[in-house]
């Protein structure tokens, strides 16, 4: 275990830490942590680059290097790096997301996203407080082996409406020169009962995966041919061979 700062409260941690160490050298990662008085706090440890004419989002760009306009001048300060203590909302969630508002110094974490765990997460969380009841260590363990994806289940009422509009025909596809179809009213059945639970034996999450997988292979086509089935689907020059 590694021992950062010794204190006997969060606030004393906080002045101890950013004392005893001016810059974060190692890997990135989330802390947690609570005190014998009762607060909460999240602390993000990342070695973030410090530019010289820094503007938002700058390291979300491609950059001129031939010029030194840019360069880094070292690492950010622990001062500068995400801290936060005693939430009004009464709880954190780390799992993967976006942990920084969208005004965060030095754009730290401005490429991430809410994850499909945090937003789950959250709802499993706020659905805890608002029946009452204290939330357990059983509720933790409950929560950790939860496989609901709700991104999935709240995109099924808009794929269940797009797909009615083509009901009266059948879904064709091309693969390895043989022409299959596929009945989407067997398909649409099985989404119509899908609640977003993704075990490995279900075959609604099996549908919607397949759903998901060629809705982002289509949405791409023009950027990309990695998809073995995309690249089964592109005829090739009988002279040179190539796609």
């Amino acid at each position: 275990m590694l021992i950062i700062a010794e204190s006997d409260s969060i606030p004393e941690y906080k002045e101890a830490f950013r004392s005893r160490i001016k810059h974060w050298n190692s890997v990135p990662g989330s802390v947690v942590m609570t005190d014998d008085s009762g607060n909460i706090a999240y602390q993000l440890l990342t070695p973030s680059p410090k530019r010289k004419n820094w503007y938002p989002y700058v390291g979300m760009n491609v950059i001129d290097g031939s010029t030194s306009y840019h360069d880094w001048e070292g690492i950010i300060e622990t001062k500068e790096v995400p801290f936060a203590m005693n939430p009004k909302k009464g709880y954190f969630i780390s799992a993967n997301n976006r942990i920084v508002p969208e005004h965060s110094k030095y754009d730290i974490g401005a490429e991430s996203i809410s994850t499909t765990r945090g937003l789950r997460l959250r709802e499993l969380i706020e659905e805890g407080l608002k029946s009452g009841e204290k939330l357990t260590v059983e509720d933790m363990l409950k929560w950790q082996e939860d496989l609901t994806d709700k991104v999935a289940r709240d995109s099924i009422p808009h794929i269940i409406k797009i797909t009615e509009r083509v009901l009266d025909n059948a879904f064709e596809y091309k693969m390895t020169n043989v022409y299959h179809k596929v009945d989407i009213r067997t398909m649409l059945d099985y989404l119509r009962d899908f609640k977003g639970y993704m075990g490995v034996d279900c075959i609604d999450a099996t549908v919607y995966q397949y759903w998901n997988y060629f809705f982002y292979s289509s949405l791409f086509r023009q950027f990309t041919t990695d998809s073995p089935i995309e690249k089964q689907q592109l005829e090739k020059d009988p002279k040179t061979g190539k796609i």
